[in-house]
């Protein structure tokens, strides 16, 4: 079984602040809601635990697997990493709003090879974690596993893309909310397969 899971809300999500790579704790909420999770799977013992490197993923997956699984079990990943947003991180979505031209705000967040200065594009973000993810995640999952995978908003928007075969639309649609696991049930996944366009 994979179970693919977006960190609890962070500070930047209550404040709609653009986060990318920076560092941001949970909130109170985002608390409540990892352990919300842990309580769904107290005591479940996961043969792998990869969690992205950044602070509210790694508390997220604190919260989750509780005192069974210390966090020298888990395999922390760069590459699991939120969509950097470059030049943008650290700024309120209104204060990029009145920044940028509509057209340019909207290429930026909806066009999935569209990347903010010193950002990476959906496609960037894709060409990290899914060669990651056939390397080091899918193998364990092929071979009937029970993953676990704590990461972002993007990154677990492509892996899911990755696994179902959506197209680059498909996938910039798609809504992951903090904290609400994503389970696959066994199934093989193909890791030299292609997606469509």
């Amino acid at each position: 079984m994979l179970v693919l899971l977006r960190h609890g809300q962070s500070t930047a999500n209550r404040d709609n602040i653009k986060t990318g790579h920076l560092n941001v704790p949970l909130t109170d909420l985002g608390v409540d809601q990892a352990e919300e999770v842990r309580d769904t799977y107290r005591g479940y013992s996961w043969d792998a635990i990869f969690t992205s490197d950044l602070e509210r993923c790694l508390e997220t997956t604190k919260r989750v697997v509780g005192p069974y699984h210390p966090q020298d079990t888990w395999v922390l990943s760069e590459e699991l990493r939120e969509r950097s947003g470059g030049a943008y991180e650290g700024k309120s979505y209104p204060e990029l709003r009145k920044m940028l031209p509509p057209k340019k705000y909207k290429l930026w967040q909806r066009d999935y090879k569209a990347a903010p200065p010193n950002g990476e594009s959906f496609l960037m973000v894709e060409n990290r974690v899914i060669p990651y993810a056939k390397e080091h995640i899918f193998p364990l999952v092929n071979e009937n596993k029970n993953v676990l995978v704590v990461t972002h908003h993007i990154p677990l928007s492509v892996l899911i893309g990755f696994i179902k075969r959506l197209n680059d639309k498909q996938i910039l649609e798609l809504k992951i909310e903090n904290a609400m696991p994503y389970v696959l049930p066994y199934q093989h996944i193909d890791i030299n397969s292609k997606r469509p366009r």
